[in-house]
């Protein structure tokens, strides 16, 4: 795929570096942390399909936990390792009904005959993690539900969004991008439910510095913001 624009923080090189955005001339889309140029850290991209990967990156590949999510709304939730499914991982319907469970190595190693009904909880408990913490630095990487139907898949300090994580709310609002200390601080994109969209930088929660806010009926607010605050354009 060949980018054709890029918002967001560079190195001496003038290389993405930290958080970013690429489009790309195919109409996908990343949004996410960056190292030396490629995709690394957490990430989410978006296929011109309707397909996408909400996850963690490793050198550009896929590396770490994640899920795809299908263009028919199916879902495969596991772990995956240069940018193949490695481990476990489980197969979801749209409407959360969990199908089955396969161990992956590279490839398709076989079902592990695990079926709902089985005892097996689909998600794990509310405010439950799933997925490791770095040792000794106390950052996570995982996804937490929630009774209510809010989910949470990122990164984590101390058992508090920190780092790059997506949040998706059951009024169907979604925002991706930045945390700091459980708040919303960094380059991030807030989606909300009833088509509207706010693209840019984030502080303690609130629009804060270089974004564009879209309207449900497409009128536009893009330029600086000042905690939650539209000052120019």
């Amino acid at each position: 795929m060949t980018h054709i624009s890029y918002i967001g923080e560079l190195d001496l090189r003038g290389r993405p570096h930290g958080q970013g955005r690429h489009k790309y001339s195919d109409g996908s889309s990343y949004t996410g942390e960056y190292k030396a140029g490629v995709p690394h850290g957490y990430g989410e991209m978006l296929f011109v399909s309707g397909a996408s990967f909400h996850g963690f990156y490793m050198k550009g590949l896929k590396h770490g936990q994640g899920t795809y999510i299908y263009d028919n709304g199916k879902k495969y939730i596991g772990t995956w390792k240069e940018g193949q499914r490695h481990g476990l991982g489980r197969h979801v319907y749209a409407d959360g009904a969990v199908v089955h469970e396969d161990y992956y190595l590279g490839e398709r190693r076989g079902d592990l005959g695990v079926q709902p009904g089985d005892g097996t909880p689909p998600f794990p408990k509310p405010r439950g993690s799933t997925g490791g913490s770095n040792r000794g630095t106390r950052k996570e990487q995982g996804t937490i539900m929630y009774g209510g139907g809010d989910s949470y898949t990122g990164e984590l300090k101390d058992g508090i969004f920190h780092g790059m994580g997506t949040y998706s709310f059951a009024t169907g609002n979604t925002y991706f991008g930045a945390w700091k200390d459980g708040k919303r601080h960094g380059l991030g994109i807030m989606t909300y439910g009833n088509g509207g969209k706010y693209t840019g930088w984030f502080a303690a929660g609130l629009y804060h510095g270089q974004g564009t806010l879209t309207y449900p009926d497409g009128r536009e607010e893009a330029g600086t913001w000042n905690n939650g605050v539209f000052e120019q354009p």
